[in-house]
């Protein structure tokens, strides 16, 4: 008798709940993912299940396709993404972009891209392919500096963009691998908390951001290599001078860490 594979599998998330600065990423109810099951590596189409839809109905994991095993005791490698894409014409070069403005939690959220693998056989019991972020995510905390409060801050037009990345990437879901693509653009980020703004950008290596106080636009130069599912954190310093107003930055703080907990 064969059995089904969506009876035998599990997804667990990687949110972020652990960082303040960053909306939780929870599934609701009614969200899909795709999935990939293949015998020997993901090929980029004609796998042994291409693309299905399991679709989260609040407690566990649906679709409308009957999946089962090939057979008793080939060991079956499973592939797994979110948001879900209905035409995906490469499984090893799927193209997604993240939003240029990213001003919303929805735009936010919108923009991540999570994915996941495991392997089993028929008799091993549960598979549990865990999604985790593939992209990366920058928080940049605004302060006072010398003439400045944090009240005149926060009651002036202040805003922060990632200046010049690419917001396109083409992924394998073979291995999760992450290529930025596509011209640069500027990102427009999400005030998460008060004077804490963040976005999620394509791995690449950053060069440059602009805090916008009142429409006077400040550019900061500086380098780091932002890698998918880390979090980077920066503080960027206003101060008033005799020369009008000037914004510094402190040090890169990498997380070392994915950014977030289990959820399942």
């Amino acid at each position: 008798m064969k059995r089904k594979i969506v009876l035998l599998m599990a997804i667990s998330l990687l949110a972020a709940s652990k960082v303040p600065a960053v909306t939780p990423i929870t599934l609701a109810k009614g969200s899909n993912v795709g999935l990939y099951v293949s015998y020997d590596g993901l090929k980029t189409s004609e796998n042994y299940v291409d693309n299905a839809c399991l679709s989260f109905d609040g407690s566990g994991w649906k679709t409308d396709t009957k999946l089962k095993w090939k057979d008793q005791t080939s060991y079956a490698e499973f592939y797994v993404y979110y948001p879900y894409i209905e035409n995906v014409k490469d499984a090893r070069a799927l193209s997604f972009s993240v939003k240029e403005d990213q001003s919303t939690a929805e735009a936010v959220a919108a923009s991540d891209f999570l994915y996941g693998r495991a392997g089993a056989y028929p008799d091993d019991g549960m598979s549990k392919p865990s999604l985790r972020h593939l992209f990366s995510n920058i928080v940049v905390n605004v302060k006072a500096g010398d003439g400045f409060t944090d009240d005149e801050l926060k009651q002036g037009n202040l805003s922060v963009r990632i200046k010049d990345v690419c917001t396109q990437a083409m992924i394998n879901l073979g291995n999760g691998e992450v290529r930025s693509e596509g011209s640069t653009k500027n990102i427009k980020t999400y005030e998460a908390e008060s004077l804490s703004f963040s976005a999620v950008i394509v791995p690449q290596r950053v060069g440059k951001l602009s805090v916008i106080w009142n429409n006077i636009e400040y550019v900061i130069s500086f380098d780091k290599d932002c890698i998918g599912g880390k979090v980077y954190t920066l503080t960027a310093t206003l101060k008033k001078t005799s020369g009008g107003i000037n914004v510094s930055i402190g040090g890169w703080e990498d997380s070392g860490e994915d950014f977030g907990g289990t959820v399942n």
